[in-house]
This record gives structure tokens, sequence and C-alpha cells, in this order.
């Protein structure tokens, strides 16, 4: 049989939801929300980052993650396309040239062995990641630091965070280890914005 090659930007992507639609302020919930762009794929050398939001594509609107995979994949590798994005709040076209997608996508990341944990912050306990959490994280490689406790009614829990997600961005401050993550809270103040390997959540103040 013929192989189906389905276009590939290499972005995983998530719906917004109206905490996250307030938190880049947005009038409602239409645009689907860039969580990760892996290494040199098309998202990456077309210049798309985390926390872009993709209005539309070639001029069709990307109310949410379904309608842009269809797109993408109806595409075909080697073609053009143009994305009307939101980036901190401010409008911004690029245009990405569509891959195919690879066999195998390896998301590793950089081992972070330093200080193994930290104390409680807005009801999050984290630990640094080992080969054994990597494993059970869905996560090819070691970058951020894992959640190994949620504090019921904590506003991390609110939030939706739950024991065993990575945590890779604060505020969209890139976290490789345990000593990266205590300085981040430390100067978090308000609402943070979090990026999980699940995607993004906002963690409301105590």
């Amino acid at each position: 049989g013929k192989k189906v090659i389905y276009g590939w930007l290499g972005i995983t992507i998530q719906n917004l939801d109206d905490t996250l639609a307030a938190y880049f302020g947005l009038a409602d919930k239409k645009g689907v929300l860039v969580s990760q762009v892996l290494e040199d794929s098309p998202a990456s050398k077309a210049g798309i980052k985390n926390g872009d939001i993709i209005l539309k594509l070639d001029g069709k609107e990307t109310n949410n993650a379904n309608a842009l995979l269809k797109i993408v994949g109806n595409s075909e590798p080697g073609a053009r396309i143009k994305l009307d994005m939101l980036r901190d709040k401010k409008p911004l076209s690029l245009t990405a040239v569509i891959g195919s997608r690879p066999e195998n996508i390896d998301e590793a990341g950089k081992p972070a062995v330093r200080e193994t944990s930290s104390d409680y912050w807005r009801g999050i306990k984290v630990e640094a990641i080992t080969p054994d959490s990597a494993g059970k994280s869905r996560l090819g490689g070691y970058a951020g630091v894992a959640v190994v406790d949620v504090q019921p009614d904590s506003p991390a829990e609110e939030a939706g965070i739950v024991s065993g997600d990575v945590i890779l961005e604060i505020n969209r401050i890139y976290i490789d280890s345990i000593t990266a993550y205590k300085k981040v809270i430390q100067a978090a103040k308000g609402d943070c914005l979090a990026r999980t390997v699940r995607g993004f959540f906002v963690i409301k103040s105590e």
C-alpha cells in the first residue's frame, strides 16, 4: 500500500480555556495555544515560539486544535503556509514550510542532576527529574522538574496541575533544574503561567 504522508509543523498545541484566554488578553477562546515547539522542526525554523496563539492558517480560522491539525495534516509537505498569530498580545504573521512527520520524534532534553527537591509553592512540591520519573512522564529527556505532590484546594490543584506533571517553564523562563525552579518561584508574583509537558496552566497567587 501507498504510505500516507501527513503535513507536519512540529508543535504541540492546546485549546484555550477561559483562564488561559483571560491571561493572554483574548476576548474569546478562539485560537490555538502553542505549548511546545520541537527543535529543528518546520515551526522552529519559521520562528514560532511557545506561548504563541495561532488564529489563522492561510486565512482559515483555527478556533481549536482539531481545526489546526486538519489544515496542517491535509497540507502537502513543502507547501508554504501563512500563520496569523498573537505573541505577547500583539498580532504577528509568519510563513512556515510544511514538513512531513518524522518516523520517530525525539523530544530529548538535557539531564538535570543537582538539588533534588523543593518546598511547597502554591501547593506544588517538585523533584529533579530522574530516568525513572522521565519514563513515567512520557518525556524523552530530563528537562524540567517533576511534580511529586499537589496539595488539595491549592492554587496548583485549581489550575489543574497533577502529580506526575513535568514543569518546563514558569512565566516563560525555562527550567532545567531545581536551582532554576527555586530562582523563578522566588521572583514570581501574581498569576503565573506554567508550561508543562501537557500544556499551559495559570497558577493563581495564594
